[in-house]
C-alpha cells in the first residue's frame, strides 16, 4: 500500500487545479468572437498591429472589424429616455457633482449602450475600441466612460485599437472564474530600488471595482479632451486603485507568440499630475 504525504497530496491537487483552469481558458478563447471598432490603430501606436491569421492560429479567436461610423450612428440612435435611465441606475445623482454638463454625460454613455447592443446580439465577447482620435474629433465625445462601463458589465474592451490587450484582459477574466474584471492601464513611468520596483499607471478608463471607494468611482470631465473653448469632451473615470495584490499580464507581438507577466501590489499614492494613477 503506498502512502504519501498530505502536504504533497495538497501540492499536487492545486497543480492540477490551475492546469484545468488554464485548459478551461483555452477552450473557452477558442469559441471567442471579437470586434476591432475602428478601421486602424491609433496614431503612433504601433504595437496595436497585428496578425489577424496567427492570431486565430494561436488562440482560436474570431476577429471582425466594425467602422466607428457604424457605432456613432447606432450610438446616437438611442432614445435619450434609455440614455437617462442608464446614467441614473449606474451612478445615480453624479450628473449634478462631476462637473460635466448633461448632454456631455449622455453623449458618454450613448456608446456603451449601442456595443452592449451589439455584442448581445452578435455574441461579442469584447472589443478592441480605436478611442481616439475619431471619437473626440467627430462623434464629439470621448468614449472612456463607456469603456469602464462595457468592463464592469463583463463585456471586456481594450482602448486604442489594442487586440493583444483586449485577449490579455479576456486571459484574466477567464483564469479567475469571470470573477475580477479586468482593466488595461499604461505605464507612464519607472522606479527602482533595493527592494522593489514599480511604476505608475494611469487609465481614464477605470471600471467601478478597481477604484478605491464606490462613492470616488462617479466620472470626472475628461483631463485632456477638450475643444477650443476648453469644453471637456466626454467623462472619464481616473481614479486611484484601491490597494493590493494584482496580477499584470500583456501579450506581445503582433499574434501575441510572447508574453510578460509578473504580480505585485498596488500601494497607497498621491495621484501624479497625469490624472488618477497609483504605484504598483
Amino acid at each position: 500500500m503506498a502512502f504519501q504525504h498530505h502536504e504533497q497530496l495538497d501540492a499536487v491537487e492545486e497543480e492540477l487545479r490551475e492546469i484545468i483552469q488554464a485548459l478551461k481558458v483555452i477552450k473557452r478563447l477558442k469559441n471567442d468572437r471579437v470586434a476591432v471598432i475602428g478601421s486602424a490603430r491609433v496614431p503612433g501606436f504601433y504595437g496595436s498591429n497585428f496578425d489577424e491569421l496567427a492570431v486565430k492560429e494561436r488562440f482560436g479567436v474570431t476577429v471582425d472589424k466594425i467602422d466607428l461610423s457604424t457605432v456613432f450612428a447606432q450610438a446616437e440612435a438611442i432614445p435619450a429616455a434609455a440614455v437617462r435611465a442608464e446614467i441614473e441606475r449606474v451612478y445615480g445623482g453624479a450628473t449634478e457633482i462631476i462637473g460635466v454638463s448633461p448632454e456631455q454625460l449622455e453623449k458618454s454613455v450613448r456608446p456603451y449602450l449601442a456595443l452592449r447592443s451589439l455584442a448581445e446580439e452578435a455574441g461579442y465577447a469584447g472589443y478592441a475600441l480605436k478611442c481616439w482620435p475619431e471619437f473626440p474629433e467627430v462623434y464629439g465625445a470621448a468614449v472612456c466612460l463607456s469603456v469602464a462601463m462595457l468592463n464592469e458589465a463583463g463585456i471586456i474592451t481594450s482602448d486604442e485599437s489594442d487586440l493583444m490587450g483586449l485577449i490579455s484582459m479576456l486571459i484574466s477574466h477567464y483564469a479567475t472564474g469571470f470573477t475580477e474584471v479586468p482593466t488595461l492601464l499604461d505605464m507612464v513611468a519607472l522606479m527602482r530600488s533595493k527592494t522593489r520596483s514599480g511604476g505608475f499607471g494611469t487609465a481614464a478608463a477605470l471600471p467601478g471595482s478597481w477604484v478605491v471607494t464606490v462613492d470616488k468611482s462617479k466620472p470626472s470631465p475628461h483631463f485632456n479632451q477638450v475643444d477650443e473653448n476648453q469644453v471637456h469632451l466626454g467623462s472619464a473615470c481616473e481614479m486611484l486603485l484601491r490597494t493590493g495584490p494584482v496580477t499584470l499580464s500583456r501579450l506581445m507581438g503582433s499574434a501575441g507568440a510572447e508574453a510578460l507577466i509578473f504580480e505585485g501590489n498596488v500601494i497607497d499614492t498621491p495621484p501624479c499630475s497625469f490624472g488618477g494613477a497609483t504605484v504598483m
